[in-house]
């Protein structure tokens, strides 16, 4: 799937990872994937970071994200937005002022907005690199092209929360998400989903 410009920061989001290691003890991470993944409703604040060792520049955006336990989420990077309804998913571009339509495949719904994060024991293999601390996930189920292919997640264990997301995008530049807040609800607000854009926006739907 060809995602516009900041598409590729996150998630993410960066900013949104598994358990592995037969033999190892359960520790914080377990719960925090186990709370995601059951959770009706994700909400998260961050700061997407990019670091380009080519240009030697680092940029940084703030970014939001609601995720539904259904899979249809929205996320907000700067004056960027990108919703998946259940359905399609609307990427809309703010300096370009256009909206790219895309009827994505069930395997292939979440992607680099931090939307895979309530699916990590899905998507990823864990190891743990420090308990309750640092952890090194590889992408270990086919499918989710749109996804990094590893990452390495920090977690707070006093406030059972993920701290940071960092990973290696297509350009090999480093993205980092640092999660500023987090909170799991019992339901999200189904308005949050329904697909509003400029009425001066280009609409585009791919085939």
């Amino acid at each position: 799937m060809n995602m516009p410009g900041n598409a590729i920061r996150i998630v993410a989001l960066t900013l949104l990872v598994g358990l592995a290691g037969g033999g190892v003890r359960a520790d914080t991470f377990d719960a925090i994937k186990q709370a995601y993944r059951k959770a009706a409703c994700v909400k998260i604040n961050f700061i997407s970071i990019i670091e380009s060792s080519v240009f030697e520049t680092v940029d940084s955006v703030a970014g939001s994200a609601v995720i539904a336990g259904s899979g249809k989420y929205k996320v907000v990077l700067g004056k960027d937005k990108y919703l998946f309804d259940g359905v399609d998913l609307y990427s809309y571009s703010h300096d370009n002022n256009q909206v790219v339509i895309e009827r994505l495949d069930p395997d292939d719904r979440f992607g680099a907005e931090v939307s895979f994060i309530t699916r990590l024991d899905e998507i990823y293999k864990t190891a743990i690199l420090r308990p309750d601390s640092t952890y090194r996930l590889v992408k270990s189920t086919s499918g989710y092209d749109n996804v990094p292919d590893s990452l390495v997640v920090t977690i707070d264990r006093r406030k059972s929360a993920i701290r940071t997301i960092e990973y290696f995008d297509v350009n090999e530049e480093k993205n980092r998400i640092v999660f500023r807040e987090q909170s799991l609800t019992g339901g999200c607000d189904s308005t949050v989903f329904v697909p509003e854009f400029p009425d001066s926006a280009e609409r585009m739907r791919l085939k």
